[in-house]
């Protein structure tokens, strides 16, 4: 209830929400691992794309530890192994998404409204 409570609060936005994996969601989405990251991004393309075919898997625009690309052009160094892109104009590039556990209180990694979770997780 806790963690549905947050993503109502701060979904769809710049935030990713770690949850834990069920049966129907497979190994090589998440590596393994037990947790799985929901994010629902604040953009008119991505709220259509999701309204008509979600769930949807996707990764990050850009290469771990590299910036975001911005432009469709930005993306040589994953757009060849991408089965889809799609060109919604460029982005703002702004900070990244902060990635939280709402069960367990922690924030993997802060960035946009890291200190608006932090705040809600002392709060609620």
């Amino acid at each position: 209830e806790r963690t549905e409570r947050f993503m109502r609060e701060f979904l769809p936005g710049p935030v990713t929400v770690v949850v834990d994996r069920r049966e129907p969601v497979p190994d090589v989405l998440t590596d393994g691992a037990p947790g799985v990251g929901v994010r629902v991004p604040d953009h008119p393309v991505a709220l259509a794309l999701l309204a008509r075919v979600a769930p949807l898997t996707a990764t990050s625009a850009n290469v771990s530890g590299s910036p975001s690309a911005t432009t469709v052009g930005e993306l040589d160094a994953i757009a060849d192994r991408a089965a889809v892109v799609i060109d919604a104009g460029e982005t703002d590039g702004g900070t990244g998404s902060t990635v939280v556990d709402v069960a367990a209180g922690t924030i993997h990694r802060r960035g946009a409204l890291a200190d608006a979770v932090e705040a809600w997780l002392a709060d609620h």
